[in-house]
């Protein structure tokens, strides 16, 4: 196969030529994790809008309630690029005075790979909906 190729070719290649191959082999590998990095940073950036679907959610707050569990997280996304890195955080059987009778949902500001050059304190408004 390549693979097999690829050694038989090393094989009979001087010195210098492998040290070059290689190199170049290196600088391909360093490309191809730029663009994985770029993919997961877009596949997060949710361009203001972000849906988070809790599944299954009728066995989940069955199980905050009956467990008292931690509450359910989203994945985290930023808003835009450069942007914030926030996080949606749930307590389905509600929180403090709501418990037992509300939904409780909390946004959280995490690091993020762009906070050096993002305003701080956030000053951002943002609406949740339910549905």
């Amino acid at each position: 196969g390549p693979s097999e190729q690829l050694q038989e070719a090393l094989a009979e290649t001087p010195p210098r030529k492998t040290l070059e191959l290689q190199s170049g082999f290196n600088a391909i590998k360093e490309q191809m994790n730029l663009v994985q990095l770029e993919e997961a940073i877009s596949r997060s950036w949710t361009q203001g809008k972000f849906m988070w679907r809790i599944h299954p959610y009728s066995r989940l707050k069955l199980q905050q309630q009956n467990e008292d569990t931690a509450r359910v997280v989203s994945p985290a996304f930023y808003t835009g690029v450069p942007g914030y890195k926030l996080r949606l955080m749930a307590d389905l059987n509600g929180y403090g005075e709501g418990r037992g009778s509300h939904l409780s949902l909390f946004l959280q500001i995490m690091q993020g790979k762009f906070d050096s050059v993002m305003d701080w304190p956030c000053k951002n408004e943002h609406m949740l909906r339910v549905v």
